[in-house]
């Protein structure tokens, strides 16, 4: 009819899921009380089907504490979602993966120090040792994810600090181009004075010498590692390890 209120489309007055569901279960809640409880028994069991199974408990060791591993340690395994394993057998090995952090946290940042790491904007914010050891415990204001935060971060100071060792080679390279004679010649002439009565040849020879015994000798170690650890504080700190 032309000039008449309009009704609303079926569809915009339709129920949400949930509230169709909600109603659903009250229907047969009031359905349930009429019937015998030998065919209410019944309707609860096919009810029953509909609820999905929930997943296995972790394993449990001999002392009752489940054992479990991360998603991204069963990827990194290559474990699929870590169905039947027996992850109880890893109880055994805790302690010496414990010792094992413990003792290269000590030795990563000990040698990122003699490298000259504190020089750079890399810090050691806590020992792995003594949030193990707080953790262990019991108190309450660490938290998981913070000892997993400083146990990242020393993977990444460990894997670049094992990284550079393949570039010491490069950084001694850099070094002694320093000596090249084209480079000695070049400077010497540069500097040379106007009043100078010796030969070109004898000034190369007198700067190289002293180049070595001033700057390469003295200076390439400690030029090496100030650079290694320049790198590796630069390489650590990019990393967007979460809070």
């Amino acid at each position: 009819m032309s000039g008449g209120t309009s009704v609303p489309q079926e569809d915009s007055l339709s129920p949400s899921p949930l509230l169709e569901a909600q109603r659903a279960l009250e229907t047969i809640r009031t359905a349930l009380d009429a019937l015998p409880l030998g065919e209410r028994a019944q309707i609860l069991d096919e009810l029953a089907r509909l609820v999905p199974p929930s997943p296995p408990p972790a394993p449990v060791d001999e002392k009752g504490v489940r054992l479990s591993l991360s998603p991204m340690t069963l990827q990194m395994l290559g474990l699929g979602d870590g169905s039947g394993l027996k992850v109880e057998r890893l109880a055994p090995c805790l302690s010496a993966l414990v010792e094992f952090v413990v003792r290269l946290d000590d030795a990563a940042w000990g040698a990122f120090r003699k490298l000259g790491g504190g020089g750079t904007t890399l810090k050691r914010q806590a020992e792995v040792r003594a949030l193990i050891k707080a953790l262990l415990r019991g108190n309450q204001k660490l938290t998981i994810r913070q000892v997993e935060f400083q146990i990242a971060r020393l993977m990444r100071l460990s894997v670049e600090l094992l990284g550079q060792i393949n570039q010491v080679a490069e950084y001694c390279l850099r070094l002694l181009q320093q000596m090249e004679p084209q480079v000695i010649r070049l400077e010497t002439e540069q500097l040379r004075s106007p009043l100078s009565l010796a030969s070109t040849d004898a000034l190369c020879w007198e700067r190289y010498r002293r180049k070595w015994d001033e700057t390469i000798v003295p200076g390439m170690p400690r030029s090496i590692n100030r650079e290694i650890a320049r790198t590796v504080a630069l390489t650590v700190n990019l990393q967007n390890l979460p809070e």
